[in-house]
């Protein structure tokens, strides 16, 4: 993609600003921005291209934009590719000054090395407009080979829920929005989705793999043919993977509030994030919860095999626990306002006599004082 044969940097009557480890220092154009040769490269041919003072068309076949080509569309105001991320502020208004900010994330714990270039604001604009059209052109290409690839001896209901599909991501790109819905289309695969969408549904589908988004917040992969959990995101927040065929999970997203894992053949899970505030694992084989984090509020961990209820945090309001081989004692504390069980289970939860005034009294008359039929209630 970046030609990065060539480090020399063209003098140009121009000065840049640097940022480097958060030390800022203005430097002539003939000495090396930075130890970062695609910076290096990059900075030198936005200069040649964009750095004349006054507005220069830039062609479409143009160097600057082949080395840009593969960088992705994330927002009106910045692209990434890899770990560089270029930042473009305050363009488009005519006879002013804005920015371009060429950025390489180190890792974790390491400074970021950036590089700040200003140019007339039309100049940057003429840029973004360029670079989003050809970003944009290779997205709506891979969707068009997809379908062309899919419908080849496809039935016909298949090729029409294609064309379904193809016609929601041209929208999407279009207006560039951060929801796609493909639910119910029973697809077996989906093509290379824009980075940008952070709320992605794909219920009811025939999918056994998926590259997720990297902006991906909220993913409904219910009712599909995973039998491996997908890559996650670190920042997803909510994730939906019921009714699939899932044994194994190596680890739950950082940031996850809502975790949906029912009817799967999980026998274990990881440690549900202390972000969690809505847990779902029903329906499995799942032997052992470690424990409830403090943030949990709703936790529903029926038909499993778990023995062991873990302590129930002050937050926790709804537990869901029927049909499975509990065998140790656990309190209920008064703050937990529902719960769903049944009589086997009855005598291992233990209340606490001296917060007797303080719990409902739906409690007091079923769980404390008892009567023999499963009970499910909510207050």
């Amino acid at each position: 993609m970046f030609p990065l044969n060539d480090l020399s940097l063209k003098t140009q009557p121009v000065q840049l600003n640097k940022i480097t480890s958060n030390t800022e220092s203005t430097i002539n154009q003939h000495e090396l921005v930075s130890d970062d040769a695609m910076i290096n490269e990059l900075s030198s041919e936005l200069v040649s291209c964009l750095g004349n003072g006054k507005f220069t068309p830039i062609s479409e076949d143009s160097k600057l934009l082949n080395m840009l080509s593969e960088f992705k569309w994330f927002s009106e105001q910045h692209f990434k590719w890899s770990n560089y991320i270029i930042w473009f502020e305050n363009y488009g208004a005519y006879d002013k000054t804005g920015s371009i900010t060429i950025e390489k994330r180190q890792g974790e714990g390491a400074l970021p090395i950036r590089h700040r270039l200003e140019f007339i604001s039309t100049n940057i604009a003429e840029l973004v407009h360029k670079l989003t059209k050809i970003t944009d052109a290779r997205l709506c290409k891979g969707f068009s080979d997809w379908a062309s690839s899919v419908k080849e001896g496809a039935s016909n209901d298949l090729k029409q829920n294609v064309d379904r599909a193809l016609v929601r991501m041209f929208k999407c790109v279009e207006l560039h929005s951060n929801e796609l819905d493909l639910s119910y289309l029973f697809l077996g695969s989906v093509p290379t989705l824009p980075a940008w969408i952070e709320m992605l549904s794909l219920i009811n589908n025939e999918l056994n793999s998926i590259q997720v988004p990297e902006s991906c917040k909220e993913l409904e992969l219910d009712a599909n043919n995973f039998t491996e959990c997908p890559k996650l995101p670190d920042g997803v927040t909510l994730v939906s993977l019921n009714n699939n065929q899932i044994s194994h999970i190596d680890s739950f997203p950082p940031k996850a509030k809502e975790i949906f894992i029912r009817h799967n053949k999980l026998s274990e899970i990881p440690a549900i994030p202390d972000t969690t505030e809505v847990f779902e694992c029903s329906g499995n084989s799942i032997k052992e919860i470690r424990y409830f984090p403090e943030n949990l509020k709703e936790a529903h961990i029926g038909y499993n095999d778990i023995e062991v209820v873990p302590a129930i945090p002050g937050n926790l309001k709804l537990l869901f626990m029927e049909c499975n081989p509990i065998k140790e004692a656990f309190l209920m504390p008064w703050t937990l306002t529902g719960i769903c069980y049944e009589i086997s289970q009855r005598k291992y939860i233990v209340t606490n006599p001296a917060d007797y005034d303080k719990y409902s009294e739906m409690v007091k008359k079923y769980v404390i004082d008892g009567e023999d039929h499963i009970i499910k209630y909510y207050m």
